[in-house]
């Protein structure tokens, strides 16, 4: 795994599923059953780096709609593991006077998610 350690945003994280209708003619209410839960679109914020040679490659990944394993490990220990498919990505909008530094946006949306607890506090979001 290669450490992004520039990123700045995760989008939202998990596995959720709707319902769907199984109500047959002898019930007198509306029958319900969940659906196979799907993980959202995910817009990776990132500090544009150029010379981090693991962004490029996440990048250049991105630009190739390549399906990568990605993981996160947050301050509280928190971890999570998934399939991201990459579907490109963009510089956000850069407006002068400039009060931000410039920001990459990367697109994908995550499949499969196993969360975990890290015996050690890892530092930074891998890929």
């Amino acid at each position: 795994m290669k450490s992004l350690i520039n990123c700045k945003a995760l989008g939202a994280t998990g596995l959720s599923g709707g319902f769907i209708d199984c109500t047959t003619l002898i019930d007198t209410n509306k029958q319900f059953i969940s659906d196979m839960p799907e993980g959202p679109e995910k817009s990776l914020g990132f500090i544009d780096d150029p010379e981090n040679v693991d962004f490029t490659a996440f990048l250049n990944a991105a630009q190739r709609r390549e399906t990568v394993q990605f993981y996160i490990g947050l301050p509280n220990k928190r971890t999570a593991t998934m399939i991201l498919a990459l579907s490109g990505w963009e510089m956000n909008d850069i407006n002068a006077p400039a009060s931000e530094v410039i920001q990459i946006t990367v697109k994908g949306k995550q499949n499969n998610l196993v969360w975990g607890v890290a015996t050690t506090i890892t530092k930074g979001h891998e890929s």
